[in-house]
Order: structure tokens, then C-alpha cells, then sequence
């Protein structure tokens, strides 16, 4: 009993940690999530319940799966890390306190949530079995570097989805402030450097895969240049997903012309508008205080990163002592800029949301259901 329980313990504790590395989800985006789904699945078939299941892939910890149990009756989340299905297994059974502490909602008795090994790009599911599918910085992961293998992404994933059907791809991003007056100028080659640490000449580089960061899939984009199906010379592809309910959004951007430049949805929220207006006035959005120090924990919980850790042993000792590659280049540039390792400042959450809806056309005959579960 005592091994399994110091087991129980360290797993918990490393949850706890990688939770707070990671930035927590903004409440506006699940709520997005669910008014954008809401609004479609009332415009459709009323028969149709569309609340049954939802697909989180790339679930990582288990974030926005939880998130999600609160409104769909069943919620999977796939993840190609074993270790980070391992790690979102023991988020799901933290207590009520420590969820909260980290944005997240209690996660009851009732609420479904599986969790296993698996690809986006092949699920493996039944074809028609989510009502809702989404990516939390994760889209990026996938293999978008060709037609045939950006086709076949969105052909999966419209063979699993209801017609009618929700897909979501979202993700936040941390940005140094102020960004004006003179702190503003101080912290400026930070905040820069921080949006493109996983892009050449940075040393970081070689970690990312560059399929995606040459591609600006991911990143300062904010998702705006993910390839679309009905961009594609593919077929009837373009017909099994509907181009006019495209919504992207990006909330709490520090840029003025990218704020006038959103085109806002009829039936937004109050609290959405504020946050695509980056109005903080009734605390929707996450403003925290952030330091360099925090910021290269951070980028040690990063898709790539981890994986040099995972394959490095030497760094792992190193970033024990703040030696590793990501803290001695952190190092460098607040030694250029003036900043301390452990001085404080504003960390502000921008966060994008991008929504296209299933068409209710049916998957061509004889691929609508696969092998699968």
C-alpha cells in the first residue's frame, strides 16, 4: 500500500506540474465551443441529438476533454503519447480543488471520459460516431505537408463525424506585456522571441518539425492558414463540408487591426465579444503574472520539446538546474533586454478559435463505416 500510494502521489504531483506550465483554456472558448455547436445543431435536423459523443484529439492532459464531459454524454481523447494518456488518466482523478485551481471543472461520477493511444489523421473509429470533434493545440501535429495527406485528414475526420457535426480547432499561447510605454520596449525582444523560439536560426528549431512551422500552420498564425477542405482539388471533398459556417476567431490579441479585422457571429455571446475586443472588464480572460523562469517551463511542456527531453537524457538532468537548452537561451535574451530570471510580468493568454461544420451530406458508399470501435 505505501509504494502504490508514493506512486499515486508522484503521478499526481507531475499532473499538478505540467498543469501549470500549461496555459489553462479561457472559459469563452469552451463556451464557444458549445454555442457554435448549439446554434447548428438548432438550424439542423431537431431530431437529431447532437450531444452524444465528442472526439478530443491530440488530448494531451486531458484538458478540454474534461471541459467537455460536462455537456456530451460520452468523450474520448486520443493522444499518439502513451505518456500523456498516462498523464491525463491522473488529471481525470485529481480532486475538485486542484481542477479548479487549474481551470477546470470537477470531474463527476457521471461523466464519461476515455482515454487511449491514437493518430488524427486515422482515428480508427466507426464512421458517424462523434457528433463533435476537437483539437487543442494540436492541429499543428498533424501531417499537412502535401495535398493527398491534408485530403485525407479532412476525409477522416468528415467519415467520423454526424452530418451536422462540430469541428473545433483551438489553442492559446502565452504573450509578454506591457505593450507600450517603456516596459513595454523592454520586454518586446522577449515577447518576440517567445513566438518564434520553435522557428530557424533558434537553436530550438531543430526540435520542431519543420513541416509545420515552414508551413505557418501553427504558431503567431493562430491556425488562419490550416489548408481548408474545400480549398483542395479532391473530389466531392468539398461538398461534405460547409465553407459558409467558417468562423475564426482570435481572442485577446494585442493587435488593434487584427481585433477591427474579425468578422463577429450573430449569435456570439456577450462574453465572447468581449474577449474578441480584448475587454478583460468582467475577468473572461486569463491576464496572469509570469516571469522567464515560468515561461521556459513552459516551453519544456511543448510537443517538441518534450520529445528532445524524452530523448536526452543529459537535458533532463540539465533542466533540473536550469541548464537545458531552453533555459540557457531564455537566459540570453533577458540578459540582453534587462530582465531578471525570476522578475515578474504580465502574461497575457491570446487564444484562436476556428469552426467548420460537417455538411449533411452522406460519405460516399462503402466508406461510411471501417474497421474500427
Amino acid at each position: 500500500p505505501d509504494a502504490i500510494g508514493s506512486a499515486w502521489s508522484e503521478a499526481s504531483y507531475v499532473a499538478g506540474l505540467y498543469l501549470k506550465a500549461r496555459t489553462p483554456y479561457p472559459q469563452v472558448i469552451p463556451h464557444f465551443i458549445y454555442d457554435y455547436h448549439t446554434y447548428h445543431v438548432r438550424r439542423g435536423d431537431t431530431l437529431q441529438p447532437g450531444w452524444q459523443a465528442a472526439l478530443d484529439i491530440g488530448c494531451g492532459p486531458g484538458q478540454l476533454a474534461i471541459h467537455l464531459s460536462t455537456r456530451f454524454r460520452r468523450v474520448l481523447g486520443i493522444d499518439p503519447s502513451e505518456g500523456m494518456i498516462a498523464l491525463a488518466e491522473t488529471v481525470k482523478a485529481l480532486g475538485k480543488e486542484v481542477l479548479s485551481s487549474n481551470g477546470l471543472p470537477e470531474v463527476t461520477q457521471d461523466s464519461v471520459i476515455d482515454y487511449r493511444k491514437g493518430f488524427g489523421e486515422s482515428t480508427n473509429l466507426s464512421g458517424k460516431s462523434v457528433d463533435l470533434i476537437v483539437l487543442g493545440a494540436s492541429a499543428h501535429c498533424l501531417d499537412w505537408s502535401s495535398p493527398s495527406a491534408t485530403s485525407s485528414i479532412w476525409r477522416e475526420w468528415a467519415r467520423i463525424l454526424r452530418p451536422g457535426g462540430s469541428l473545433i480547432i483551438t489553442g492559446t499561447r502565452p504573450i509578454v506585456g506591457p505593450f507600450v510605454g517603456p516596459d513595454g520596449e523592454k520586454v518586446g525582444p522577449l515577447r518576440d522571441w517567445l513566438q518564434n523560439f520553435a522557428l530557424p536560426p533558434s537553436p530550438l528549431a531543430t526540435f520542431y518539425d519543420q513541416r509545420v512551422t515552414e508551413k505557418s500552420i501553427g504558431g503567431g498564425t493562430m491556425y488562419s492558414k490550416i489548408p481548408m477542405p474545400w480549398e483542395q482539388e479532391d473530389g466531392d471533398l468539398c461538398e461534405l463540408w460547409d465553407s459558409e459556417s467558417k468562423v475564426h476567431l482570435v481572442i485577446d490579441d494585442p493587435s488593434p487591426l487584427n481585433r477591427s479585422n474579425q468578422r463577429i457571429p450573430s449569435w456570439a455571446s456577450p462574453a465572447l465579444i468581449r474577449a474578441i475586443r480584448g475587454d478583460n472588464s468582467n475577468r473572461d480572460l486569463i491576464v496572469t503574472r509570469t516571469s522567464p523562469k515560468h515561461l521556459t517551463a513552459w516551453i519544456r511542456s511543448t510537443s517538441g520539446y518534450r520529445k528532445m527531453l524524452e530523448e536526452n537524457f543529459d537535458q533532463r538532468l540539465l533542466a533540473l538546474e536550469e541548464r537545458d537548452v531552453a533555459a540557457v537561451e531564455m537566459k540570453r535574451i533577458c540578459d540582453e533586454s534587462g530582465i531578471g530570471w525570476e522578475e515578474e510580468m504580465e502574461c497575457h493568454h491570446p487564444g484562436t478559435v476556428l469552426a467548420i461544420r460537417r455538411t449533411r451530406k452522406e460519405f460516399p458508399l462503402g466508406e461510411a463505416t471501417i474497421k474500427g470501435t
